[in-house]
């Protein structure tokens, strides 16, 4: 695959041109003044002009000029004209050199001085004219951002004030001129009022009630206003704006009296809100100062949106000045620009209203510090949030332009939101003050939003929560937020998506983009480190936050806390962001005193029995500097019903009261006695127990759902109602939910040292848990439980569209039941408990899959897996056989189904049931109690698939291939590398974890043996290593070299990373120092070649092989202590297509194009495997790898179609081939017991080991299995080739029948990549992977004789054509030529030009041209006679060019590209007349088809469908439904039968016959469910032609390929699957299907064996 344009796009920018020693003008001029000038340039084929340049002999041009994808080699002229008003403009002289070296004189700052040739015609000059310019690479993004910079530039060089100013009209003519005429040097005017508004910060600073913004307000207004100066000028409106700030600072200074500082001075209050105010106007006056369109507005005097904010802040100010006059105290309301107003006249249609929310996760006052404490640390983190906003240039530093120029990925700029950590322990007073940040932020309208997360309540306030909660902040804030919101929340899916990275995306990068800011907009996350236990959501959060915030907006600040804890330390280092970190020290004595002082009151008793104080005091020092103590000990002393001096001294009974253990303690015993056998302490134990170690907080009547039987109702209420000091929501009547108020409490309950006779015992309140969890499951659940109307709706990924149904008719105790029964009972420990095991067997044999209907409805089936293999674990030891067999079979029925069930909850019954394997446990316990569905009358599957899992939805990575995997030591990631991403995956539940893009070539991927790093390639020549789990960036992409990264291995010591290169150098990056050492040379006669090699090194990094593109391997090896590759030694074998080493380095195995998988001693290079081995893979083996275990050596390859096993002594294979499997990648998991795959499609798979290795007997008579066809000319006869490298005969008959003749034809050795057959049908050409083309007499219809090879390509072969005549042929291929066949004596003549492998070629003008595509990404036109091209190549697309078709009449071309894209354009202008875009989708389009009338056309491509385009209309159009029903991607299609029907081949292996006609359906199955439901998705979805589809019902993969439906006719080499849907109901029926009793009972028998 290629790149798109887009991946690699780079612009050259010219800017800051200035003429140095330019002739001055003509002296015989009425009005003598200097000329004027004008540029033209010039490069990579593109011209721009400028506009004329001041009048001056240093003439300055204030543009900016960009050049689009230049090269280094390319040439930049530029030509200097002098302008005229009458006549054509002089040449003066030019200038010109290649780009590199521009690049590279220009240095750092890109700052190029080059002299001017003079012309001839010109008058000379008798000083040295010279052009002085900035030259620099960017990509567009980064000069959209370094617009503000420039924008200074070009002011400071407008130098001279002209003294005539120009009156003749023309383009640009007065612009430098007008523009210094309106404006006014500024600069005493500034001074003056800086001056004056500092003494006025001074006055203001001293009123303690607005301290926190003083700092902040002068760095602001100082900044903005000092731009303003260096910029000598200012227009009239922002004169006006200076002077009234002026004189109302000046008139609060003038009255610092005493008076105004105290505290009843109602002027106080003004002089705050004109500080305020003042504040506010700094950040616009940046902005304004800053706005890439200063020079314009300086000329126009003022866009309108800008003069309308200006005379606001007058307006305001004038309002301040004069009620500070006249002693008014009625409020004012300031002006707070949040952002420029961009979007106009767009109206919101939808109520942001409608997004996530929590509202318990907001900021309240009333949890903020109390007033006077915490002063200093509030103040710090204020003024970071209210520092002034950095320019980009000022907060950006860039690559150089050379190495720019050089990368093909677009360099990142570092202006970027910025973060502030407060990190502190438990009970430090972290969230107060983020409470308290908060509210004074919103106070001054500068507060974004504010999310604090909460461990008890993590069901609603975790990581999934967090952005739709900020964008909606934002939004009702900001109405430029809301407005750029609206069209993103249209969609549902967005709107209501679970997935933190979408969210994250769509609700707030997308309107932050494109909205423009004016100063900052805070964002308050706290207790960061309790954001829930959703792996998932949590890494994903946590790698926003790490590695995205610098994709915002500078304006953003971000203040987080938490406590210190490692993964959050992590999170924090080396980040893309800025970060401040503060670690929080202790509470002062003072803030303590003040916080006892405001809670008690006073204390008459308490001041009496210890006077001064002393009690306050005493109260202080026991707190240890723990706001968590002081809370804790005031709300126990201030219980209702107590005295509070009786409780401060029964505080101070115990000895030792410092430390909040002993608090608790002291609580506790006050409550509960400290005799161990005190009669309530097991009633405290049991409530205790079950509310804190519930999985997430429940309210108090959920509390008491799941008491034990034994238990009392009222008893939970009777424990509760005394905790109040330490838990919430246990007042009566509260519907709260009750959890620790500070995580400590659970904490000390939770340690029995710390705890004593309190300690709660884990394993005891697991076990009543999981009891009263399957007691609820047992007695709740029940079929269509949400009472869901129809089958026909869906959700959609990531959200939770059934989340009201499920809060209207699924209880509380239920939904915790179905999540956590069995994270209870994994943590039980002793001997089996009875009752346990028949609450269970119940379980499972009456409600199990009413339990996974549930968590479809709750989007937690992905889970459910887990929850199974707990069971069986715990079964296992409890010795309980038939729980062991169904939970093992329950695992794989929900690992195969679990998308399905979550898209759809119904279709658990009326699809996924039907098709589930006949010997599965589930269907043969439920199967019976659901009558009314779909029926298989043939092709049922009797077992599992080897696959245990598949791996939930491709929407990160689209339908990208998998090239590399690799899973972490531990085995509980899997990280996968295909063309668009890099991917981190859970592979027990086979959820995406993180995601993170990268370039289109590079695709390898290695984690390193301490399992702490991943390195990836992130484009062919750059490798970055990120950190695991969270992929975290550790060390940022380096550049290896300038050819393509083929290998990757860690060192075993984790500490060093080696990189192998295609052109055989190898060198080693050292993580501790970044440093990359010298390239290595393997050794000096590496053979060059275009494509890519193929290079490992062993895990030990001392043995390494390579095996360049069609040469033989070369082994080498490395001293422990050196970094050189010595004693290379060769095995003779030049079609290696993969390499991999033994765990212990001393076996290779090499996988072959021809399908051959072989086993070498690494030492004496000579082959393990038998020589006389027949087996092999049917196609090309693309990987191979080695188990991880020494002793138990097993090597599992893949190919195209298949995945098999080997073993790894003898080389010898073991078992059958696991077909279907379509797998690029492949590799054992660490513990040697599955096996991933990852396919062509971006699907990945864990397959059972053992299964692979013992595979069940085929379920269906072993089939040709066809891939590619050509039909002959009379549509009498169909040949077809299969991966095992054969081509089948079939003869077409009437009605669409057809029949297999003759024996299939063998002569090639490699996969066969293309079929022709002549004009007459005599001989087939067929082109092979194997570098030849074969020639069948076919005129015979059981041809015996071998074909005849042709032999010349030196690479595989992708196409063959023959003429019209039949006189040649021609083919293509991967060695980049083309070559045109005699027939009749079969000699070639070549043709070469293309740079890259050529895909497709094709004869017209009675075979005398040739025209041929290539992923050069050209078409060229060649002469077949002679071999010569005819005309300059034609680049029509933007990626690798795969196929063409011309129209019968020859007039028309249709080319094809892998991104999707279709151009039909006129052959004879060479596209310039006709030239077409259509967009099949953006998958590879493999087959081209003109229909006989020229206006039509078919085109297949790997999303599984094919397509027919009207091209007689002005832009082509899709005619009616695509055709769909191919399980791959579909390889070629024909118009059959007079053009009425099309036949069709996939990688499938099945070829299709299809009716044409729209309103045609398959006679086998009912035709008003094939009229009504037309559509088959290639996820196996039949449903309705509607933008919201109807679902039918769905298709497991396994019965795919041979589903027949609408159009589709018959199948050629398969029988049709037979469905009978006659009991089938659906829709507002689906209901009906269920036929057993409400609460299903079970013949499935318990017993302990």
């Amino acid at each position: 695959m290629m790149c798109s344009i887009a991946d690699d796009q780079r612009t050259l920018r010219i800017s800051d041109i200035r003429g140095t020693n330019f002739p001055a003008g003509r002296a015989l001029a009425l009005v003598p003044q200097n000329s004027r000038f004008v540029l033209v340039l010039k490069c990579h084929g593109q011209e721009k002009p400028s506009k004329p340049s001041n009048r001056a002999q240093n003439p300055v041009w204030v543009q900016s000029f960009t050049f689009d994808n230049p090269k280094p080699t390319d040439i930049l002229l530029i030509k200097v004209f002098i302008k005229h008003k009458i006549g054509r403009d002089e040449l003066f002289g030019e200038l010109q050199g290649e780009v590199g070296d521009l690049l590279s004189a220009g240095g750092h700052d890109g700052q190029v001085t080059r002299a001017l040739d003079i012309s001839q015609s010109s008058e000379s000059t008798s000083e040295r004219c010279a052009l002085a310019f900035k030259l620099t690479i960017s990509s567009p993004y980064q000069i959209m951002t370094s617009e503000v910079a420039t924008a200074d530039e070009a002011w400071r060089g407008v130098e001279d004030v002209p003294g005539i100013v120009n009156t003749v009209s023309g383009e640009g003519s007065a612009t430098g001129a007008l523009a210094v005429t309106v404006a006014k040097p500024a600069a005493d005017g500034i001074e003056k009022f800086l001056d004056t508004f500092k003494t006025f910060v001074d006055v203001v600073d001293k009123i303690a009630a607005v301290h926190p913004y003083t700092s902040a307000a002068w760095a602001v207004i100082s900044a903005g206003f000092k731009v303003l100066q260096a910029q000598q000028q200012r227009d009239a409106a922002m004169s006006e704006l200076v002077d009234v700030m002026d004189d109302a600072c000046a008139l609060v200074s003038a009255s610092a009296s005493r008076e105004l500082h105290t505290s009843t001075n109602p002027l106080r209050k003004i002089a705050a809100k004109l500080l305020h105010q003042t504040t506010e106007c700094g950040y616009f006056v940046q902005w304004y100062a800053k706005d890439k369109k200063f020079l314009e507005r300086a000329v126009a005097n003022l866009s309108a949106s800008a003069d309308t904010d200006i005379q606001k802040f007058i307006k305001s100010f004038d309002k301040l000045r004069k009620a500070f006059q006249e002693h008014e105290t009625a409020e004012i309301d300031l002006v707070v620009l949040h952002m420029v107003e961009s979007l106009k006249d767009l109206k919101t249609t939808l109520n942001v209203n409608d997004m996530p929310y929590v509202d318990s996760a907001c900021y309240a006052s009333d949890k903020a510090c109390m007033s006077d404490t915490r002063t200093d640390i509030v103040r710090e983190i204020t003024a970071w949030v209210l520092r002034p906003i950095p320019s980009e240039d000022e907060h950006s530093s860039s690559p150089s332009a050379i190495e720019q120029l050089s990368s093909s990925s677009p360099a990142v700029g570092r202006g970027t939101a910025s973060v502030l950590w407060l990190s502190g322990v438990a009970g430090s007073g972290k969230s107060a003050i983020a409470h308290t940040v908060a509210a004074n932020l919103a106070a001054i309208g500068r507060l974004g939003s504010a999310f604090f997360f909460d461990e008890a309540r993590a069901n609603e306030q975790n990581a999934a929560a967090i952005f739709p909660h900020i964008s909606r902040d934002l939004a009702e804030a900001i109405p430029q937020w809301k407005k750029a919101l609206d069209p993103i929340i249209q969609n549902t899916r967005i709107r209501r998506t679970s997935s933190v990275k979408d969210q994250f995306e769509h609700l707030i990068l997308h309107p932050a983009r494109e909205c423009k800011f004016i100063g900052p907009i805070l964002i308050v996350i706290d207790a960061l480190d309790e954001c829930g236990d959703d792996r998932v959501a949590r890494n994903a959060l946590f790698g926003i936050l790490r590695e995205r915030l610098h994709e915002l907006p500078l304006n953003f600040r971000v203040v987080l806390t938490s406590r210190p804890e490692n993964e959050i330390a992590t999170v924090f280092t080396n980040p893309t962001s800025d970060v401040k970190k503060i670690a929080l020290p202790g509470a002062t004595e003072r803030d303590l005193a003040i916080y006892y002082r405001s809670q008690l009151g006073d204390q008459p008793v308490l001041d009496g029995q210890r006077p001064d104080g002393a009690w306050i005091r005493l109260l202080v020092e026991k707190s240890e500097g723990l706001f968590q103590w002081a809370f804790t000990a005031c709300e126990f002393m201030l219980e209702p019903g107590w005295e509070t001096p009786e409780r401060f001294e029964t505080l101070l009974l115990t000895a030792e009261l410092e430390g909040i253990d002993n608090l608790y303690r002291a609580i506790l015993r006050s409550r509960f006695g400290s005799d161990v056998n005190d009669i309530r302490l097991p009633r405290f134990h049991a409530v205790l127990g079950r509310a804190l170690y519930v999985r997430t907080p429940l309210p108090v009547s959920d509390l008491i759902a799941l008491r034990a039987p034994s238990e009392k109702p009222e008893t939970t209420d009777a424990i509760l109602k005394w905790m109040g000091s330490v838990l919430t929501g246990v007042t009566p009547g509260s519907q709260g939910r009750v959890q620790a108020f500070h995580t400590s409490f659970r904490d000390f309950l939770f340690d029995q040292h710390r705890s004593g006779i309190f300690y709660i015992d884990p394993p005891i309140h697991h076990l009543a848990l999981a009891k009263a969890c399957l007691v609820v499951l047992t007695q709740e659940l029940k079929f269509n439980i949400c009472k869901l109307e129809t089958s026909y709706t869906s959700s959609h990924p990531n959200t939770n569209d059934f989340g009201d149904r499920v809060r209207q008719h699924v209880s509380g105790p239920l939904l915790y039941a179905s999540e956590f029964w069995s994270h209870h009972v994994a943590e039980i420990a002793g001997e089996p408990d009875l009752t346990l095991i028949e609450l269970v067997q119940e379980f499972v044999n009456t409600k199990f899959l009413f339990w996974l209907e549930l968590l479809g409805l709750t989007q937690k089936i992905y889970w459910a897996g887990g929850a199974m293999r707990t069971m069986v674990k715990w079964a296992s030891m409890c010795h309980v056989e038939s729980l062991v067999d169904f939970g093992t079979d329950a695992e794989r029925f929900i690992s195969n189904f679990a998308e399905v069930i979550a898209r759809s909850p119904p279709h658990l019954y009326i699809s996924v049931l039907p098709f589930a394997p006949e010997s599965s446990e589930v269907p043969k316990h439920y199967l019976p109690l659901v009558e009314n569905t779909i029926r298989t009358h043939s092709g049922k599957q009797h077992v599992w698939s080897e696959v245990i899992r598949t791996f939930a939805s491709r929407t990160e990575s689209g339908n990208q291939c998998i090239h590399s995997m690799a899973f972490s030591p531990d085995g509980a990631f899997l990280i996968t590398a295909a063309e668009k991403s890099i991917c981190i995956w859970d592979p027990e539940s086979g959820q995406l974890l993180n995601s993170f893009p990268i370039d289109c070539i590079g695709r390898k991927v290695v984690v390193s043996p301490d399992g702490k790093f991943l390195a990836a390639t992130t484009s062919w020549n750059l490798v970055v290593v990120r950190g695991l789990p969270l992929g975290d960036v550790v060390r940022n992409a380096k550049r290896a070299s300038y050819r393509a990264i083929i290998c990757l291995q860690f060192s075993q010591d984790s500490k060093f990373l080696w990189i192998g290169l295609n052109d055989g150098y190898v060198r080693t990056w050292e993580l501790e120092t970044e440093r990359l050492t010298d390239l290595i040379e393997l050794w000096d006669s590496v053979p060059e070649t275009p494509y890519f090699g193929y290079m490992k090194i062993s895990r030990d990094t001392r043995h390494l092989a390579f095996a360049p593109f069609g040469h033989s391997i070369s082994i080498f090896d490395r001293l422990a202590d050196s970094m050189e590759w010595s004693n290379r030694r060769e095995i003779e074998i030049n079609d290696v297509r993969a390499l991999d080493f033994s765990p212990d380095g001393r076996s290779l195995v090499s996988g072959h194009q021809s399908g051959y998988v072989h086993v070498w001693d690494v030492d004496s290079v000579t082959r393990k495997d038998t020589e006389s081995s027949s087996a092999k893979h049917e196609s090309m083996v693309r990987t191979v790898s080695f188990s991880p275990n020494v002793a138990d050596p097993f090597i599992v390859s893949s190919s195209d179609r298949s995945v098999r096993l080997w073993d790894g002594v003898t080389g010898s294979p073991v078992g059958k081939p696991v077909k279907g499997q379509n797998a690029y990648s492949v590799l054992f998991s660490p513990d040697g017991r599955f096996i991933a795959t990852g396919a062509w499609d971006g699907t990945i798979s864990l397959l059972d080991r053992q299964a692979v290795e013992q595979p069940m007997a085929e379920e269906q008579p072993d089939r040709a299995f066809l891939t590619r066809i050509v039909l002959s000319p009379d549509e009498k006869c169909l040949f077809a080739s299969s991966p095992d490298c054969s081509i089948h005969r079939f003869a077409l008959e009437d009605g669409g029948r057809t029949r297999s003749t003759g024996s299939p034809m063998r002569g090639h050795t490699g996969s066969i990549w293309a079929l022709a057959i002549s004009p007459n049908g005599k001989l087939v050409a067929s082109g092979s992977a194997d570098n030849t083309v074969c020639i069948w007499d076919v005129e015979a219809e059981d041809p015996l004789h071998k074909p005849q090879v042709l032999h010349g390509h030196t690479a595989g072969v992708r196409e063959v054509a023959f003429d019209h005549r039949g006189k040649h042929l021609v083919s293509c291929g991967d060695d980049s030529t083309i070559r045109v066949w005699n027939t009749a004596n079969w000699t070639s003549v070549e043709l070469r030009g293309h740079d890259l492998a050529v895909s497709s070629a094709r004869f017209y003008n009675n075979g005398d041209c040739v025209i041929s595509g290539s992923q050069d990404k050209t078409i060229r036109i060649w002469n077949a006679n002679n071999g010569q091209l005819i005309g300059d190549p034609l680049r029509i697309h933007k990626s690798t060019t795969l196929r063409i078709a011309l129209s019968r009449g020859e007039d028309l071309v249709a080319s094809s590209s892998v991104d999707g894209v279709i151009c039909v354009w006129d052959l004879q202008s060479r596209a310039s007349a006709r030239r077409h875009y259509i967009h099949h989708g953006t998958s590879i389009i493999r087959s081209l088809v003109f229909a006989s009338d020229e206006q039509h056309m078919l085109s297949a491509a790997d999303d599984h469908t094919i397509r027919l385009w009207d091209l007689s209309t002005e832009q082509p159009q899709q005619v009616g439904r695509p055709w769909e029903g191919h399980s791959a991607n579909v390889n070629n299609a024909f118009f059959l039968n007079n053009e009425s029907q099309i036949i069709s081949s996939s990688t499938d292996g099945v070829i299709r016959i299809w009716d044409v006609e729209e309103s045609s359906v398959n006679p086998n199955s009912p035709a008003d469910l094939q009229t009504s439901f037309p559509r088959i998705d290639r996820d196996g979805w039949v449903h309705s032609d509607e933008e919201e589809p109807r679902l039918l019902f769905w298709l497991p993969p396994h019965y795919r390929s041979t589903f027949v439906w609408g159009r589709c006719r018959s199948l050629v080499n398969a029988e049709p699957l037979e469905l009978d849907f006659s009991r089938f109901v659906h829709g507002a029926r689906w209901a009906e299907c269920w036929t057993g009793p409400v609460s299903a009972s079970s013949g499935l028998m318990c017993h302990r064996e």
